[in-house]
C-alpha cells in the first residue's frame, strides 16, 4: 500500500507542477505531464508483477493456460491504449485520443483471434 500513496503524491505533485508549469513555460507543461504519467505506470507496472507471476503459478499446465495467456494479453492491451489515449487527451489531440483507442481495439480483437479459433473448432467438433 505505501507504493499507491506514493503514486497518488506523485500525480498531485505533477498537477500542482503542470499548472505552474503552464503559467510560467507552456511548452513544457505536456512534456512534464507525460514524464509523470509514465513514471507512474512504470510504477504501476512494477506493482502488478507479483500478482501476474502468482496467477501465472495457478495456472501453469492446466486447460486454462492458453485462456490466462489471452486475459493478461488484452488486460495490458487495454491498459496501455487507454493510458497512451489519456495522454493525447491531455495534450489536447482528441483525434489521436481516439485513434489509440481504436488501435487498442483492434489489438484486442486480434488477441482474442486464438479463443475465437479454438472456439469455433468446438462447435465444428460438436457438429460432426
Amino acid at each position: 500500500m505505501p507504493e499507491i500513496e506514493k503514486l497518488l503524491a506523485i500525480c498531485l505533485l505533477g498537477a500542482v507542477a503542470s499548472i505552474v508549469t503552464k503559467n510560467l513555460a507552456p511548452s513544457f507543461s505536456p512534456l512534464l505531464s507525460v514524464f509523470v504519467s509514465i513514471s507512474v505506470l512504470g510504477v504501476c507496472v512494477y506493482c502488478v508483477i507479483p500478482f501476474i507471476e502468482f496467477f501465472n503459478s495457478l495456472v501453469q499446465g492446466t486447460s486454462f493456460e492458453v485462456y490466462a495467456s489471452v486475459l493478461f494479453k488484452v488486460c495490458t492491451v487495454a491498459a496501455l491504449s487507454g493510458f497512451a489515449a489519456e495522454i493525447c487527451a491531455d495534450a489536447g489531440e482528441s483525434a489521436f485520443a481516439s485513434k489509440a483507442l481504436l488501435v487498442g481495439k483492434t489489438a484486442i480483437l486480434l488477441c482474442a483471434l486464438p479463443i475465437l479459433k479454438s472456439l469455433v473448432e468446438q462447435i465444428k467438433d460438436l457438429l460432426n
